[in-house]
């Protein structure tokens, strides 16, 4: 198509040379397809930016004639394309990138063009995320990785008769490269960094890389890349040798001193209107206490799983590893909220006990009349005051 336009465009007068130049377009044509020849990629990249800016301008400003009009626009997306190839050859895969992504989104390209372009757009987005692995730049390696892949996996190779690019082999080798290959180096270069965070005492990030090899291979190349051995040295370095997991002892009851147990306290008052609420708040220790014994048999019972797998992975089992690290981080918080249970029941129940001896031992109607439960005006509102006289 472009050898064509170009041949025409000599025979059209030079009236308006100033935005519309045939001579220069043919001149700026051959340069860029001799420099390219040569393997000058950087040279002829920059040949194609001027022809493509030029033909551009003109179309813009409507000074390209109408019988040209169609050929020109069909030569504008296919020097874009090879601008885009020239960028590729160069290495310059931002720059490719960018010139596919403005080509693959043009309303006017044909079916053909856009297969071939969808097809360099993945391998451009390949590009980035291994030279963004080259400089350690794993996040945006991740990035360009993942819409290298969604565009591998949707790509049709072009079956136009003509096609000479070998595209239609290259989509295999396209879809295997963003699907195996760059997977695998990516879950490489965490793990390397999961060891780098272990060093430094970095366990949180470390355990992001280890979760993340996991999203992004499947078991058979976790294995081969020694993610078990990595989780070994994990379980090792971030999760103590006497693992803090051990349950809270049950609080140990305590024996009553007959000397002194009150003697039994005389029926209450029938004008006391709050005698309900000391057994209100027994109860509610008591019930909490009952539910914390409860939590600390199923978490005992986690804890001991979890021991048995972690000495499992110390002897070698790397998939223990594995389940042992998932397994640390769901229950290792499970013994403090246990511990938890036990100290407010405890305090609830000691705190309604305490309010059952005061309200049932007043010596007198008196007396009684002042200790109870009242609600004070404040000037935040209501204030719960609990009194009582010996």
């Amino acid at each position: 198509m472009l050898p064509l336009l170009c041949a025409g465009l000599l025979l059209v007068p030079m009236a308006a040379a100033a935005q519309w130049d045939p001579q220069r377009i043919a001149e700026l044509k051959s340069a860029a397809e001799a420099a390219y020849a040569q393997e000058s990629f950087a040279e002829a990249a920059r040949h194609y930016i001027s022809l493509r800016a030029l033909l551009k301008d003109a179309l813009h400003e409507g000074t390209v004639p109408d019988a040209y009009r169609p050929s020109a626009e069909q030569a504008l997306l296919s020097l874009t394309y090879q601008l885009g190839r020239a960028n590729q050859q160069s290495a310059n895969c931002q720059g490719a990138v960018a010139v596919y992504r403005d080509l693959v989104s043009d309303p006017k390209i044909d079916p053909s063009l856009l297969g071939k372009s969808q097809h360099r757009l993945g391998e451009s987005l390949l590009c980035l995320s291994e030279q963004a692995l080259a400089e350690h730049a794993i996040e945006a390696a991740t990035i360009h990785w993942q819409e290298g892949l969604r565009l591998a996996e949707q790509l049709v190779a072009p079956t136009q008769p003509g096609d000479d690019d070998g595209l239609q082999a290259d989509a295999m080798a396209l879809q295997k490269r963003a699907q195996v290959d760059l997977p695998r180096e990516i879950a490489v270069r965490h793990l390397r960094s999961a060891e780098t965070a272990m060093a430094e005492r970095r366990c949180d990030q470390a355990e992001v890389h280890l979760v993340t090899v996991e999203e992004l291979v499947g078991a058979q190349v976790a294995a081969e890349i020694g993610l078990g051995q990595t989780s070994q040295n994990y379980i090792r370095a971030c999760i103590p040798a006497e693992a803090p997991l051990s349950t809270p002892s049950l609080p140990q009851p305590v024996d009553d001193d007959p000397a002194i147990v009150p003697p039994p306290p005389p029926p209450p008052p029938p004008s006391s209107g709050t005698a309900w609420l000391p057994w209100t708040i027994a109860g509610l220790g008591i019930a909490t206490l009952a539910g914390a014994v409860t939590a600390d048999i199923i978490v005992a019972d986690q804890v001991e799983r979890y021991d048995a797998q972690r000495r499992a992975c110390l002897d070698g089992s790397d998939a223990d590893c594995v389940t042992a690290r998932a397994r640390y981080d769901e229950i290792s918080w499970r013994p403090d909220l246990v511990l938890g249970l036990y100290a407010a029941g405890g305090a609830i129940t000691l705190g309604g006990v305490i309010w059952l001896l005061l309200h049932y031992t007043a010596s007198d109607p008196a007396a009684e009349s002042l200790s109870g439960f009242t609600l004070t005006p404040h000037r935040h509102g209501l204030l719960p005051t609990l009194h009582w006289t010996f």
